[in-house]
């Protein structure tokens, strides 16, 4: 049973087990039904600034709001995951720029006019322009699918998905806000409302829909106003029942709670951090997956009874904690793992603790990580010492 100390005089062990390997396993086996500990966060917000001057570029912050660094360069306007790519519009440049969710440039496409704001919906990306008057649709690679008018001669400037299968739709000049299924794509636009101050950016939360009115600092909740006091509100995202937006006067992203309305404090204001924020999306690497086989020195039984405690650490700090029992040939596997370089640990029952460095776990891909576990360490304190050989001793004599 369990990871044993073989011993010269195997057949006495055979004939039963200490109680303290007894402890042990009991242990191992209360750390496995708490289940898995997480320690880090899912994802990160990156957000586009219009202004390359100073270079912000495009940011990322964390989901509390501390600045991480430039997930790309150059200044841009909408932003959105689909699948494992993130999508920038270059408003200036008549394209789309794709990355990894790591900002690793995947490659770029041309688009119609001045592509503004960027959704997805049904595995497509739908862009509106700001000189073509349309909403166009396109493929993760860049083929364009649809092209749909809507309010001619009015710039449009924001678009979102709702979970009802529509896109919701902004006109700058005229204040218009429209919803349209692009399923089929001959479908006709609907006219929800029509609001002041030059709507911008927009965002849906079940059957409400907010609006941000960028010259008058309004937020719109169903075309009437919900909270005002902002300095030119831009792109707007719905994360954790709260509304952030992005006030681009102040290089802000100011927080809203749903339930009432109220400030929940803000993030940024510090150029070149954030410079002119435009449009802001939560990014979510794909998960990976660790595998491998643990070696267990001078074990001969079944591995399948051998618990092993997996640590992921990241600069000294574990970030993941995992109890995994071991198949018959020793392999495991650890499921949904953020992409990011670790430190390993393993550590079983009455064995030393070893550690594999920087081990990079891909996005959306996997890692193998092998590693051997020495035996001796009979009363888990990770060291081999007198009391360890006492236990071997007292092993013997029984």
């Amino acid at each position: 049973m369990g990871c044993g100390l073989r011993i010269a005089k195997k057949r006495r062990l055979e004939r039963g087990i200490s109680m303290r390997s007894v402890s042990l396993m009991i242990l191992v086996l209360v750390a496995m039904s708490t289940g898995t500990v997480f320690a880090q966060s899912s994802g990160q917000f990156v957000i586009t600034n219009e202004y390359n001057d100073p270079p912000p570029g495009v940011s990322r912050f964390s989901l509390i709001g501390t600045y991480l660094g430039q997930f790309a360069t150059g200044q841009s306007n909408g932003v959105v995951q689909m699948g494992s790519q993130v999508y920038v519009t270059r408003t200036w440049e008549n394209r789309i720029d794709k990355y990894s969710t790591s900002g690793i440039l995947k490659g770029s496409f041309d688009c119609v006019g001045m592509p503004q704001a960027v959704a997805t919906l049904g595995g497509q990306l739908w862009v509106v322009s700001w000189n073509g008057f349309s909403v166009c649709g396109y493929t993760a690679d860049g083929t364009g699918t649809t092209t749909k008018l809507i309010d001619s001669f009015s710039a449009l400037a924001g678009i979102t998905a709702g979970a009802d299968g529509f896109l919701y739709i902004t006109s700058y000049n005229s204040g218009n806000v429209y919803k349209w299924d692009p399923s089929p794509p001959s479908n006709a636009e609907i006219l929800l409302h029509t609001v002041a101050g030059n709507p911008i950016g927009l965002a849906v939360d079940g059957s409400d829909v907010y609006v941000a009115g960028n010259s008058n600092g309004v937020i719109y909740k169903n075309g009437a106003q919900w909270a005002s006091g902002l300095s030119e509100p831009r792109g707007m995202l719905i994360y954790n029942g709260k509304l952030y937006v992005c006030e681009s006067a102040t290089h802000k992203i100011q927080i809203f709670n749903l339930s009432d309305g109220s400030s929940a404090g803000f993030f940024g204001g510090t150029v070149p951090y954030l410079s002119i924020p435009m449009n802001m999306a939560l990014v979510v690497p794909p998960a990976g997956t660790l595998f491998g086989t643990v070696t267990l020195e001078d074990y001969t039984g079944d591995k399948r009874l051998c618990a092993v405690q997996i640590e992921l650490s990241q600069g000294g700090v574990v970030q993941r904690t995992e109890i995994v029992q071991l198949d018959s040939a020793g392999r495991y596997e650890i499921e949904g793992v953020a992409s990011g370089t670790y430190d390993v640990s393993f550590k079983a029952a009455q064995s030393l603790k070893n550690v594999a460095l920087f081990v990079n776990v891909p996005e959306g891909g996997s890692a193998e990580c092998n590693i051997t576990l020495a035996n001796g360490d009979s009363d888990g304190n990770n060291d081999v010492n007198n009391n360890d050989v006492n236990t071997v001793l007292k092993n013997m004599s029984n």
